[in-house]
C-alpha cells in the first residue's frame, strides 16, 4: 500500500494486555493456586460460621461464588508476567519423534499381548 506507515514496534500497553493471556510462569502457577486455596477456605469457614448464626444457610453459597469471581478477575490474568527458569520448550521434530516411538512400542506391546492371548487359546483346544 502507497503511503502505510510501517509498524516497528508494539506499543507497551499493547504487549502488557496481549501478556495477560500468555501461560502463567510456573511460580507464579503455584502462588496463585494457593492463594486462591487460602482465599476460598477462609471464605467457606467465615461464611459458614456466619450463615450459622445469622439463620440462613444461602449465605456460605453466595460468599463463595463471591470469591470464586474475586479469584478469577485476581489470579485468572497473567498479571506478573514473569519469566520462568524451570519452564522448557522442546523442538516439535523431538516431540513428534518421542510420540511415535511411544505408539510403535504400544503396538508392539498390544500385537504381543494378542499372539500371547492366541497361543493359549490354540494350546487349550490340542
Amino acid at each position: 500500500m502507497a503511503g502505510a506507515k510501517e509498524v516497528q514496534s508494539v506499543h507497551p500497553f499493547t504487549r502488557w494486555v496481549a501478556g495477560l493471556s500468555s501461560p502463567m510462569s510456573l511460580t507464579d502457577q503455584r502462588a496463585a493456586a494457593t492463594r486462591i486455596s487460602h482465599l476460598m477456605l477462609t471464605t467457606v469457614f467465615v461464611a459458614t460460621v456466619f450463615g450459622y448464626f445469622v439463620g440462613n444457610v444461602h449465605t456460605a453459597f453466595f460468599a463463595v461464588a463471591a470469591a470464586c469471581g474475586v479469584s478469577l478477575i485476581v489470579w485468572g490474568p497473567n498479571w506478573y508476567q514473569n519469566e520462568d527458569p524451570d519452564q522448557r520448550w522442546c523442538d516439535e521434530n523431538e516431540v513428534k519423534k518421542y510420540y511415535e516411538t511411544l505408539e510403535q512400542l504400544r503396538d508392539e506391546a498390544k500385537q504381543k499381548i494378542i499372539d500371547e492371548f492366541e497361543s493359549k487359546g490354540e494350546k487349550k483346544r490340542n
